[in-house]
C-alpha cells in the first residue's frame, strides 16, 4: 500500500468518527474535531484545582471542566468557531490541511485537504450527516456512525455532558501520558467512550472512543489535545494527537476565529452523489 493509499484509508476511519473531535470542540465542537472531535477539546487556563481527598462524583468532575473552560459564561457567549491548519501523518510523510467548521446548536463541517488523494468532508446539518470521499462519492451516515457524529456536533457539549453522553460513570484514578487523571465512562451501544480529567486542573487532557466501523464492528481510536491558548475567553487545543487502528496522525492549527457567521446552507449535504 503506498503512503498516500494509506492515509487515504486513515482519513476515511476519521471521518467515520466524531470528533472529536470533533475537539473540534469539546465545548462546541469534534473531531476534526478533534476533528471533531472533535470534534475540539475546550479547557482554560486557570489556576490548579485543590485535589480531591476523596473519589469525586461525576457531577464534580463536570463542574470542574466547567469552570476549567473559563466557565458558563464565557462558553455561553460563542456561537461557532472556525479552525484551520495541518494536519500530519508523520510514518507516510503526507502533510495536508484540515478545517473545522462548528456552529451551534449542532452544526458541523470538516474540510481535509491531502496532496495525491483529494478533498474528503464530513458534515452534519442537524439532522443529517454525510461524509464527501474523493474516490467513492457522497454516503449519508447512519446508525451508531450517526450517533457519534450527532455528540460531535453538539456545540455546547460541554455544559451537557450527561445529556450528550448519557450513563457517565466514574471509573477510577490513573495514570495516563504522566498525568494524574479521574476517568469517565459510557456506554452507548455498540460504542464506549472514555474521558480523563486531569486531578490537578480538571481539564481534559485524553479521550478514547469505540469508532463505529462500515458493516458493523468497532476499534479504539485516542485523541490528545495540547498547545492550549485562549480564542474570546476560552483555551482551545492548537494541536491534537490522534492514534488510530492503523495509524497515527497530529493536527495543528494556525488560525482559530470566533463567532463567524456562517449560512447554514453551508453545512448541507451536496446534491451530487458520485465521485469527480
Amino acid at each position: 500500500m503506498s503512503a498516500q493509499d494509506a492515509a487515504a484509508s486513515a482519513l476515511k476511519a476519521r471521518n467515520r468518527m466524531s470528533a472529536a473531535t470533533v475537539v473540534r470542540g469539546f465545548v462546541g465542537t469534534r473531531r476534526l474535531s478533534g476533528a471533531a472531535f472533535g470534534l475540539f477539546f475546550m479547557t482554560s487556563a486557570v489556576s490548579a484545582l485543590a485535589q480531591a481527598a476523596e473519589e469525586p462524583s461525576v457531577d464534580t468532575i463536570l463542574d470542574r471542566y466547567i469552570r476549567a473552560l473559563g466557565g458558563k459564561a464565557a462558553i455561553r457567549k460563542l456561537t461557532s468557531r472556525v479552525a484551520k491548519g495541518t494536519i500530519t501523518f508523520p510514518a507516510q510523510g503526507i502533510t495536508g490541511n484540515i478545517e473545522a467548521w462548528t456552529m451551534f446548536p449542532d452544526k458541523l463541517l470538516v474540510i481535509t485537504d491531502l496532496p495525491g488523494i483529494g478533498r474528503l468532508r464530513q458534515g452534519y446539518d442537524g439532522t443529517v450527516g454525510w461524509v464527501e470521499d474523493p474516490q467513492t462519492g457522497i454516503r449519508q451516515v447512519t446508525g451508531a456512525e450517526l450517533d457519534d457524529l450527532r455528540r460531535s456536533a453538539a456545540f455546547d457539549r460541554a455544559q451537557h455532558m450527561k445529556d450528550v453522553f448519557p450513563g457517565l460513570a466514574f471509573k477510577g484514578r490513573e495514570t495516563v501520558n504522566g498525568r494524574d487523571v479521574w476517568v469517565l465512562e459510557t456506554k452507548l451501544d455498540p460504542l464506549t467512550y472514555r474521558m480523563y480529567f486531569a486531578v490537578d486542573t480538571g481539564l481534559i487532557v485524553h479521550f478514547e472512543m469505540d469508532q463505529a466501523e462500515d458493516g458493523g464492528g468497532k476499534s479504539r481510536v485516542t485523541l490528545d489535545p495540547g498547545d492550549y491558548r485562549p480564542v474570546a475567553g476560552v483555551m482551545v487545543p492548537w494541536s491534537i494527537k490522534e492514534s488510530g487502528p492503523a495509524m497515527g496522525w497530529e493536527e495543528k492549527f494556525t488560525e482559530i476565529t470566533p463567532n463567524v457567521v456562517i449560512d447554514e446552507s453551508f453545512f448541507a449535504r451536496p446534491r451530487a452523489t458520485t465521485a469527480p
